[in-house]
Order: structure tokens, then sequence, then C-alpha cells
């Protein structure tokens, strides 16, 4: 007998909290958990409220009226991530079968209900968890790794190209408001950023290993310091702001072209790769040489250069989302 989906409701809170439970890899030598670990915040945070929060989406499968499994998501931020965190815009997933229904693709119902709902999602899962197989099958990539925890991300609907950026947060309050009007990059939803290379790999090519062999490259780089302290143009029709040290951002670029030599920066269409953090494109226009001289006042811009974002989307509107970040090392002090 096919389960019978329906939409989860704020009425399911006390089910999709058995469920959390349910969720819990438990390795075979170890004992399982008292299920009150449900009640701690870590884990609490997945389903207190469910329903009352934007962006809570999940399903139930029900077997003769009785439900026997769910699948859900919510958006964490920043600042209270969970076990799967990718980004503030990319939820997390969560989902359970009871044991007694297993194996009777209830699962796979569910899963696919959610990912026709909400084509991007994150979720963590113990690299012996069978269920792994399946996330894989569904489109998931390995994009963290910590002991047997492995963190996986679906990147969602179609992206058509990738990108590898440093992003400069420390730049975003001051070049936004520009980069908003200005820069088509900032529309798809790019961050202020340096560009390590682009375009990398087309997204339905990038698979766990190629996430694995940017991790390793990356942790061989020591975090840096960067400053910004002059606009400059290219020609007459792009402004941007001039890092330094820049030589640090083409030490990026090089390791990456030389590993990957198909995806050469920029398609090869520019000899000499000059790195730059873009505030506007498509120029000239009174409107970005003026806010290209206010925003010369608020310079300098100090950051540190700690980590290089995997990026994915296409020519739509904040369709550009984080696929996987990779910290440079810390073995110097900045």
């Amino acid at each position: 007998m096919n389960p019978t989906i329906r939409n989860a409701a704020a009425s399911d809170e006390a089910f999709l909290r058995e469920m959390l439970y349910v969720a819990l890899f438990v390795p075979p030598d170890r004992p399982p958990f008292a299920p009150d670990v449900v009640d701690q915040p870590e884990l609490a945070r997945y389903v207190d409220g469910f329903g009352t929060r934007g962006g809570d989406v999940g399903f139930i499968a029900e077997l003769d009226g009785r439900p026997v499994g769910a699948a859900w998501v919510r958006q964490l931020t920043d600042a209270d991530p969970g076990y799967g965190f990718v980004d503030a815009a990319t939820p997390e997933l969560s989902i359970a079968v009871s044991e007694e229904h297993r194996r009777r693709h209830v699962g796979t119902t569910l899963m696919e209900a959610l990912l026709a709902t909400v084509p991007r999602c994150s979720l963590s899962v113990d690299r012996r968890n069978p269920a792994a197989r399946l996330y894989e099958r569904l489109g998931f990539v390995i994009v963290t790794i910590d002991g047997d925890s492995q963190t996986m991300v679906r990147l969602g609907n179609q992206p058509t190209e990738s990108a590898l950026v440093v992003p400069v947060p420390a730049a975003e309050p001051v070049v936004e408001p520009c980069r908003q009007l200005h820069d088509g990059a900032a529309r798809l939803g790019v961050p202020a950023h340096v560009t390590v290379l682009y375009p990398f790999a087309p997204p339905a090519s990038i698979d766990t290993q190629i996430v694995s062999n940017l991790r390793q490259l990356f942790s061989s780089v020591t975090a840096f310091a960067v400053e910004f302290h002059e606009i400059r143009w290219f020609g007459e029709l792009t402004a941007w702001l001039a890092p330094e040290p820049a030589n640090e951002f083409s030490r990026l670029t090089s390791m990456v072209a030389g590993r990957w030599p198909q995806y050469p920066p920029y398609r090869g269409e520019h000899e000499n790769v000059v790195p730059h953090l873009t505030i506007g494109d498509g120029g000239p226009s009174p409107e970005l040489t003026e806010a290209a001289a206010q925003l010369e006042t608020a310079l300098p811009i100090r950051d540190l250069a700690t980590e290089v974002w995997l990026m994915a989307g296409s020519n739509e509107v904040a369709s550009w989302k984080t696929v996987a970040r990779f910290p440079l090392s810390t073995g110097q002090s900045l």
C-alpha cells in the first residue's frame, strides 16, 4: 500500500518531535538516546513552534489514516545554526519513518514531495547511516565532513553556472546600495566579493570529489588580511575596489586554474586577470560615477579573507546560492 502524503500543520508538532527522535542515528554498538534528548535546545529548535515561522514546510506520510513518517524543513540563522547549516537562505531538512514502516518507499515518497516544494535544502547525516545513499540518489552532495558527520546540500532548480569567490562581509554595508543599483551580480544574489574563478564547473558536474578536492586545495592557504583603499575602473564601464594584497587572490586563482585547466578564468577572454571587487558594471553613467565618488569617502575597508565560497546559480534574480564554504588555514596569526 502506498502512503498518503499531506501537508504538515502546527497541530503536528508533537508527531514531528516524535519523528525527530526517530531520526537520530544510533550506531549499532551504542545505546539509544534518552527520549527527552529532543527537548535539548540544539534539537528542539527543529520542531518548536513548527508552522508558526516563515519557511516552515513539511509533509506527513499516513497509512490507514495513521501518521508513519514525516519530512520537514526549517530555516535557521548564522546566529543559531543547526547541525546541517549551510547558510541562512538554505533550509535544513529532517526526515524520519517509524521503524515498522521502513523499506516500503515511505521515505522516498516523502522526500520527493518535499523536494518538489523546496528544491534546495541541506541536512546532516552520519556517514554510517544507510539513508545517506538515498540522499545522494536525490541529488545531495557532501560539502562538509566532521568525523562521522556529513553535511549535504541539494542545489535545487537548474543552476547553470558556478563560481569560486572570497566574500568580503566588511564591505557589504558600504557597497551594497551601489551594487544593487549598478551591479547585476548583486541582484542575482552574489554578495560583495573578490572572484577567485568564474565560471567554474557546470553545477550538474559538481560532485563530492570536486568539493573534497577544493577543500583540500584551499586548506593549504593561510587566511590573510585585505584592505581596499581606492576605486579603479576597467575602461569607462566597470568600477571596482582594488584589494591589497592583490597577489594573494591571484595565487588562489592560479591554484584553481592549475588544478582544473578546463575552466580558465573568464573563459580565457582576458590575458591578465586582475583581482577586484565590482561595485558597478555597465557604465558609463552619471549615476555610477557619482555613486563611486560617494563610496570613496568610506574607504578604506579592512577585512580578513578567511574562506572561499563555491556558489551556483543562473541569470534569474536571487538565484545564486552558496553550495559549500572552504575555510582557509589559520596556521599563522593575522
